[in-house]
């Protein structure tokens, strides 16, 4: 809640994910410009549709594990993905491609 806060104080489009509608009304209600529940939509296609293909600079994820490789295809050249949780797991397979061509840090 306090990223989507500072973001929005920043002047940052921000983006979320939920998985339920009483979450992400939340996060609208703090501020977030991009909902998206995750348990019904593919999150990764909605995010490159809305930033016309290119991603996001920033990827706050706690869930991890899982989600890893979907959270480094949201980003854009030169994104940054934050690990803060493993709510998904701590163990994943990732494609380095991605990481190497965009010049992704994690």
């Amino acid at each position: 809640t306090f990223a989507i806060q500072i973001a929005k104080h920043l002047g940052i489009k921000v983006f979320v994910t939920a998985g339920s509608e009483e979450k992400l009304a939340a996060c609208k209600d703090l501020g977030a410009d991009v909902c998206i529940n995750y348990k019904t939509e593919d999150f990764v296609a909605r995010i490159k549709e809305e930033t016309d293909g290119k991603g996001v600079d920033v990827v706050l994820d706690n869930i991890g594990g899982s989600y890893l490789q979907r959270n480094l295809n949201t980003l854009a050249v030169d994104g940054r993905l934050f690990i803060i949780g493993f709510m998904g797991g701590v163990v994943t397979e990732v494609n380095l491609v991605v990481m190497l061509a965009r010049r992704l840090t994690v």
